[in-house]
């Protein structure tokens, strides 16, 4: 009897210490990275609208068009998955203008994991930033995907705590990762994403376009001379918590 007793108390202090120290490194890293992951926040209840405008142009088939519309993103509830991390649902809304209703558009999901923040957009799963925060600091974008295995490193933090103003609101502390920077005199492959603290995401930028391969002048910037291509710009409108 004694000695069941003496293994009792043994296990019972076993736990505790493991317990003790699982709790106190897991405040180590969430004290680091606080800071960090407060541009990447994931509250439920936390909404953000953003202005957006897509350009499409193909110039052989006379094609110039320019849509413009809203996208309200919304965390809605969180689940534990597979790999029993937190992965919280975002569900997307469109509306063609300020007089129209939202419309369901699709759901996204969302992860900080592995000292990265990663988003499944349209069933693709990318790596949108990197901790702990550096400038110039690279990483893999598109680990988990299969859109660039030529240039796996592609994304890098080019801004970083900084005073910015996006669509006349004013924010103290933004980051911005460059995607893809890739121009010629014919060609421009751009993309960068802007993140500001206790909000997320509140610019997008992505361009794609060719021009004509002969008879241009040089000195015209590309986006003068479009022959085919698209330019996608989101950025914020509003934000808010429903909580």
């Amino acid at each position: 009897m004694i000695n069941k007793y003496l293994y009792n108390s043994l296990l019972f202090l076993s736990l505790i210490f493991l317990l003790s120290a699982c709790e106190e490194n897991t405040l180590n890293v969430d004290k680091s990275l606080a800071n960090d992951y407060q541009y990447f926040p994931l509250t439920i209840g936390s909404w953000v609208i953003y202005d957006v405008e897509d350009i499409n142009i193909d110039e052989p088939s006379d094609v110039f068009d320019t849509s413009r519309y809203q996208i309200k993103e919304i965390v809605v509830s969180s689940f534990t998955d597979e790999t029993e991390s937190e992965t919280f649902c975002i569900n997307r809304y469109i509306k063609q203008d300020l007089s129209s209703l939202w419309q369901i558009k699709d759901v996204w999901t969302a992860q900080l994991i592995n000292n990265t923040a990663q988003r499944v957009e349209e069933n693709i799963r990318y790596v949108k930033l990197s901790f702990p925060l550096k400038m110039n600091k690279t990483w893999n974008g598109n680990l988990y995907n299969m859109l660039d295995t030529l240039n796996e490193f592609n994304y890098e933090l080019t801004q970083l705590h900084i005073n910015e103003v996006i669509n006349d609101i004013s924010f103290d502390s933004v980051l911005m990762v460059t995607q893809i920077s890739d121009t010629s005199l014919i060609h421009k492959d751009y993309s960068i994403e802007k993140y500001a603290k206790n909000i997320g995401l509140v610019f997008k930028k992505d361009i794609r376009i060719l021009s004509n391969q002969s008879g241009f002048d040089p000195s015209v910037p590309i986006e003068l001379r479009i022959k085919t291509g698209t330019i996608f710009t989101m950025q914020i409108f509003d934000y808010g918590n429903n909580e």
